[in-house]
């Protein structure tokens, strides 16, 4: 195919016709690619299926050489963690973002060979659809309806992989579109829904916001500390990392509000000012309403304590900055 032009070495091919399930792998050894077709695939599909298919996993290879290989070493060192007796779930979760993301950007490749349509047939005739899926959908309907039945599909009765799967039939309606990037759907794939759901990526990325938001509020104790500590400190900068926090899920956002609860009582000698600091900030996250619940329950604070602190926290805060706190 013409996706292979630039692999720069010849790529062999080997036939593994009894294996149980029809695909095509693309193995990369001692820097020759292999590309192996398991099962009885070259029966059963079309030639433009076959060509689609290999063209993905050409792409994939192209891919695994950017970097001088570093994303093929990536590859390897996430492999060779799952084969570890005992797994963390953050390790799982993180090699599956990091091969339904290599999935996503190899099925550019095939488009390059034929159209999407030819892909996506030949992706059912491979493998089965979920059965709370009407299996009367043809490769046009499942690219119609893809979208939204990776929002309504039975979890239960769907696999992960059915799932991912869904998810790039879906991916492939909009490549190609103007102002597409592929990286635009990387929120679909690495959704987490609470602390135990983050990969190693998102590990960073909310312990980065973490660390930002806690110079946003020492900032008022300690001259210049944003500005040291956030790339510009400006206002914008501010901004984009609450709007970012605002779009996490509710158990992630709780988790930020117990981190402003800790801060709000790390000194009672500083009364009521590090409350009202913390309020003010809940305000602009938008997560007062379960701040509140949290502060009443673990500060022991009555309603009408909390109320009166979140109506005079300016008053507050000026009363604290004039004096020094």
């Amino acid at each position: 195919t013409g996706v292979g032009a630039d692999l720069g070495s010849p790529v062999v091919c080997y036939l593994a016709t009894t294996a149980p399930q029809m695909q095509v792998r693309m193995i990369p050894l001692l820097d020759q690619p292999r590309l192996v077709i398991e099962g009885p695939l070259l029966e059963t599909l079309s030639q433009d299926e076959v060509r689609s298919l290999v063209a993905v996993e050409l792409t994939r290879y192209q891919f695994w050489q950017q970097q001088g290989g570093g994303y093929l070493a990536v590859k390897q060192l996430l492999t060779e963690l799952l084969d570890q007796q005992e797994v963390p779930a953050s390790h799982e979760m993180t090699a599956r973002r990091f091969a339904l993301c290599t999935d996503l950007l190899s099925d550019q490749g095939s488009l390059r060979e034929g159209n999407a349509e030819t892909l996506v047939a030949a992706w059912i005739k491979c493998r089965p659809l979920p059965d709370s899926i009407d299996q009367s959908l043809d490769a046009a309907g499942l690219l119609e309806q893809a979208e939204s039945l990776c929002e309504t599909v039975d979890q239960a009765m769907t696999s992960q992989a059915q799932r991912d799967l869904l998810l790039r039939i879906a991916a492939l309606q909009k490549i190609g579109k103007p102002g597409f990037e592929v990286t635009q759907l990387e929120s679909q794939v690495v959704t987490a829904r609470g602390l135990d759901d983050l990969d190693l990526l998102q590990q960073l990325q909310v312990m980065n916001w973490t660390r930002k938001l806690i110079c946003c509020l020492l900032e008022p104790y300690f001259a210049d500390l944003r500005v040291d500590e956030l790339s510009s400190g400006n206002e914008a900068e501010v901004e984009q990392l609450l709007a970012e926090i605002r779009q996490l899920s509710p158990a992630l956002k709780e988790y930020f509000c117990f981190m402003l609860l800790d801060f709000s009582a790390a000194d009672r000698e500083l009364q009521e000012a590090p409350l009202a600091l913390v309020i003010d900030w809940t305000e602009r996250l938008g997560v007062t309403d379960v701040f509140r619940e949290l502060a009443q329950r673990e500060l022991r604070l009555r309603k009408t304590q909390f109320s009166k602190i979140f109506q005079e926290r300016d008053q507050i805060l000026e009363a604290a900055e004039g004096g020094g706190a």
